[in-house]
């Protein structure tokens, strides 16, 4: 056990009797000189500091160990620049609890854990911010609640809108009119405008009629131009007789990108009805994961 008083003067007190606690401590490390005039300020003295060792149980029985005290640090705060100066830089935090090996990472404010047995949490943490994990999360026990990147949209007219194909081998877009769901997502002129690029998995159907014997090609766009991976084949067999026609595809998107659902009469022109169409889009990752 050890003492500092108010001057900063370091001496040893008397050793803790046994089977009684730890006493608490607080403590930083020295603020750095103000610098009045031209120059540089002085930097923030450091300070290294671990909780106490918990005490071991000893003799016959169900002797309990003492608990180790906790470790709470705060990152010094940084300077204020005077007249032209540069502002200073908040302090580092470097933490080593039992069984893992702290490691100074990154910029301003980082701090990197390394090991096994870093932390233990029983209670909610609120983090007021982003979260970067340079490796996997690992959710054993208990469901993930994210709100996931996804757009959605889709039309339904029971009595059926008419689409006139009056050139052959040209797509007719479809326009997303009603969305319900759009989190990453915007629409622009019926289209789904991308905000957040990465790998996604678009999903689509619709429903409708056309020409007998004629072959209808439904894909998905981007900014306008097919994506063969994307596309579903359709033959009538008879006229006016309800298809199906659906798919689904992945594709890597830019922010800035616009989707759309499109069809055509393949080597011909016609007259269909569709009376329903549905999209879905969802990111599943990062830019180029499809590659």
């Amino acid at each position: 056990m050890f003492k500092i008083d108010s001057s900063g003067n370091y001496s040893s007190a008397a050793s803790i009797v046994a089977g009684t606690s730890g006493v608490d401590l607080t403590f930083g490390g020295n603020a750095g000189a103000t610098k009045a005039s031209s120059g540089s300020a002085g930097d923030g003295g450091d300070f290294y500091w671990l909780g106490g060792a918990g005490g071991n149980g000893v003799g016959f029985g169900d002797v309990d160990g003492g608990d180790a005290g906790d470790g709470i640090v705060d990152s010094g705060v940084f300077g204020t620049k005077l007249n032209a100066g540069t502002d200073g830089e908040p302090g580092y935090v470097l933490i080593a609890p039992t069984n893992a090996s702290g490691t100074l990472f990154g910029t301003t404010n980082t701090a990197l854990l390394t090991g096994t047995n870093i932390a233990y949490f029983d209670e909610s943490i609120d983090v007021n911010g982003d979260v970067n994990i340079l490796g996997n999360i690992n959710a054993f026990d208990g469901n993930a609640n994210v709100n996931f990147i996804l757009g959605t949209a889709w039309y339904h007219n029971h009595a059926g809108m008419t689409l006139n194909f009056d050139t052959a081998n040209t797509w007719y877009k479809f326009n997303m009119t009603t969305n319900n769901r759009l989190n990453g997502f915007h629409m622009v002129d019926g289209n789904f405008q991308v905000e957040e690029s990465g790998l996604y998995r678009i999903d689509y159907s619709a429903d409708g009629k056309g020409a007998n014997n004629h072959v209808y090609l439904t894909t998905i766009m981007v900014n306008d131009v097919n994506k063969d991976n994307c596309s579903s084949y359709q033959t009538l067999p008879a006229a006016n007789d309800y298809i199906p026609m659906h798919g689904f595809c992945y594709l890597d998107l830019l922010a800035g990108d616009y989707v759309t659902l499109a069809v055509m009469d393949d080597g011909g022109t016609s007259t269909g009805t569709v009376y329903n169409y549905d999209v879905a889009i969802e990111r599943k990752g990062v830019y180029g994961l499809g590659n």
